[in-house]
């Protein structure tokens, strides 16, 4: 099993896929090895790049929160955030200089109205987003009805690195809280991580631990890159995820997942 983080990793600083990076995995899924995406992005974005690959194995997707089929839809796994720490984390958003998001399945919402425009923008021009709905949240009473809607992950952003450790040391008390850069938090319920979803899967499947990879280049991807045999960083990756894998590739601008999946799976260097 291979497991494959998409933003920084498989997609270039563009967004784009590499046809080199495409080739290597059709050729891993045609040799009966799964590919999983594993992302923190929202369901229904991931499954239009799981598409676009030609995959049909589960997606990982919120970090972990969401376990989804492209054909059948949840896979067995969707850990809502209950509705009063939704109230808890929004609280502490709007008290710190920060802007936040909550993700559901198919929808980003946000108080961030730069981060609509941008999605927006991206939106229109990029066919993988069709089907990621954006909402803008202007109102407090809003976000009552978005709780209630059954959402399954935040993103603070922040325009302090300092405020980012207080929040965070504040938020692991309660909850799953990883950097996703330097300025942005992502929380999820505890317990959950992508490391988690690829245990469950691996359960599934009936694969062990040392019979995975997994490539990735942020701190949400850490949980995975230790729970597979072998853990591989990007080049691009931050130094705590090269310090704690296996293996570097290159980086996401140079097929690193490609060059990756030829070394590990097919032993070309």
């Amino acid at each position: 099993m291979v497991c494959i983080d998409l933003d920084g990793t498989l997609l270039d600083d563009k967004r784009n896929i590499s046809e080199i990076n495409k080739e290597a995995i059709r050729k891993a899924t045609n040799n009966d090895i799964k590919v999983i995406i594993s992302t923190g992005r929202i369901f229904s974005n991931a499954v239009e790049y799981a598409e676009l690959l030609g995959l049909n194995t589960p997606i990982i997707s919120s970090s972990g929160a969401v376990i989804g089929d492209l054909h059948f839809g949840e896979f067995g796994c969707r850990n809502i955030i209950d509705y009063d720490s939704c109230r808890y984390i929004l609280e502490v958003s709007l008290n710190s200089d920060s802007k936040i998001s909550f993700s559901s399945l198919d929808t980003i919402y946000t108080n961030d109205f730069e981060m609509k425009v941008l999605l927006d923008i991206v939106k229109m021009k990029d066919d993988t987003f069709r089907n990621t709905k954006i909402s803008y949240i202007q109102k407090y009473s809003q976000w009552d009805e978005v709780f209630k809607s059954g959402t399954v992950k935040s993103d603070i952003r922040f325009k302090k690195v300092a405020d980012v450790i207080k929040i965070k040391n504040e938020m692991a008390k309660r909850f799953e809280v990883v950097n996703f850069t330097a300025t942005n938090l992502e929380i999820t319920n505890q317990g959950v991580s992508k490391g988690k979803a690829i245990e469950i899967l691996a359960k599934h499947f009936g694969v062990s631990p040392n019979e995975i990879i997994a490539i990735g280049d942020s701190e949400n991807d850490l949980s995975m890159i230790k729970y597979a045999g072998m853990g591989i960083a990007m080049g691009n990756a931050g130094k705590i995820v090269i310090d704690n894998s296996d293996f570097t590739t290159e980086t996401n601008n140079n097929n690193g997942v490609a060059k990756a999946i030829n070394k590990f799976v097919f032993n070309r260097i």
